[in-house]
Order: structure tokens, then C-alpha cells, then sequence
């Protein structure tokens, strides 16, 4: 039972951390300097020190919410399988231990993961999610919807970004793109240890690869940015 304890803590952790969320306008977008009410379970806090730094621009707001809502649990998965090889935890459970670790391509890791989250998402939401969403959701003044809708549009938006990010990935197969976009993605032929690698992909790969299959479910529910 201990040698599988870390990955259960692991697996509540992610479970705990994974924002249940549902965001609705309030009062609407073009009436006064109404912002976004978020309908968390554990990131009340989160949402309100959000809400005070990024509140008067609604924009900005959304962008923000969205991309720290996706960046912190990245970052502290990330630091949880850091502690993990630190501890030697799972030491028996790790492969390739005669084949050294590319120290230079974890830093590019590194690079590449901060550049993507920190501009590429942010660019992409600033300036294309946040006018789709409004524009696909006329009713700003909805009402929070019901637990069996909440599970619809639950439902068919992992149906949308699983299904879209599987053939996503297979078309980066393609040879041509493949070789522009995502050989960036394999450059890891060795366990590191760096769980960044998994997001280790080219810009391009980032956004129509991994951000536009989630953003795709709520555009097709029109259930405003249902996370």
C-alpha cells in the first residue's frame, strides 16, 4: 500500500485542484462594470484576488482567470513530481536509469512551457476566445443552470476536447507538420523526471493543438466558458 501511496495523494491532489467551474455574466457585459461571477469549489480565494486585480477590464479579467486557472495546476503538479524524485518515492517505478538526462533540453523546456502560458495562451484569449464567447452566448444575463445541464454541457465538452485533441495530435503525424510543429513535442527521448515535457510543444502546436480543443466544447454548447 505505501509503494502506491504518493500516486493516490497524487490522484486526490488533481482531484482537488481540478476547477469545477462555470463562469456567467452578470448584469451583462455593456451595462455598468459588471465582470464575471465564477461558480467554483475550491478556488474561491483564487477568484476573488483575481477579480480585485483584473475586475474593471473584463477582458483582461477572462484572460487572466483562464489562463491561471490552467497554468497553477500545471505548475503544481509539476512541483509535486519534483517532491516525488526528491524523496526517491517512486524510485522502483522509473525506467531508462542507464541513459543521462539532456540538462540543456530541460531548460528549453522551461522556456518553451513559459513562453506559451504566459503569452501565447494569454494572446489567443485576449484577443480571440473572449469576442467568441461573447458573441456565441447573446443572453449575458443568464441564470446559473441546473445540475443535469451543468453535466450535459460537462459531458459533451471532454467529448469535444478529447476528440478533437486525438485527431489534432494525429494530424501534427502528418510529415509536413510533423517536421514544423511537432518533432519540438518528441525531442524528449528520456524519462526527466520534468513533468513541463508533457507541454514541451511548438507555439502553434500550443494553441490549435491543446487550447483550441478545450475552448471548443463551450463554444459548441454556448454555455458561456464552462471549464
Amino acid at each position: 500500500v505505501l509503494r502506491y501511496f504518493p500516486f493516490v495523494i497524487m490522484s486526490i491532489t488533481a482531484t482537488l485542484l481540478l476547477p469545477q467551474t462555470i463562469i456567467i455574466c452578470n448584469n451583462g457585459l455593456k451595462k455598468r462594470n459588471s465582470a464575471f461571477v465564477l461558480r467554483i469549489m475550491y478556488f474561491n480565494a483564487f477568484y476573488a484576488l483575481v477579480r480585485e486585480h483584473f475586475g474593471n477590464d473584463d477582458r483582461l479579467f477572462f484572460t487572466a482567470l483562464i489562463t491561471l486557472s490552467h497554468t497553477i495546476p500545471v505548475v503544481l503538479h509539476h512541483l509535486f513530481v519534483t517532491f516525488l524524485g526528491m524523496m526517491k518515492w517512486c524510485e522502483d517505478q522509473r525506467s531508462q536509469f542507464d541513459r543521462p538526462i539532456d540538462k540543456h533540453l530541460v531548460s528549453k523546456c522551461y522556456l518553451h512551457n513559459f513562453i506559451n502560458h504566459v503569452i501565447v495562451m494569454p494572446l489567443f484569449l485576449y484577443y480571440c476566445a473572449y469576442p467568441v464567447f461573447i458573441w456565441v452566448t447573446p443572453e449575458l444575463d443568464q441564470e446559473l443552470p441546473s445540475t443535469w445541464v451543468m453535466l450535459k454541457h460537462l459531458f459533451v465538452c471532454i467529448c469535444c476536447e478529447d476528440t478533437l485533441f486525438y485527431w489534432g495530435h494525429r494530424l501534427l503525424h502528418h510529415p509536413w507538420l510533423y517536421k514544423r510543429f511537432h518533432k519540438k513535442h518528441h525531442e524528449f527521448t528520456v524519462l526527466t523526471g520534468c513533468s513541463f515535457a508533457a507541454e514541451y510543444t511548438h507555439p502553434v502546436e500550443s494553441l490549435f493543438g491543446n487550447i483550441v480543443p478545450v475552448m471548443a466544447g463551450p463554444i459548441y454548447t454556448k454555455c458561456g466558458t464552462y471549464i
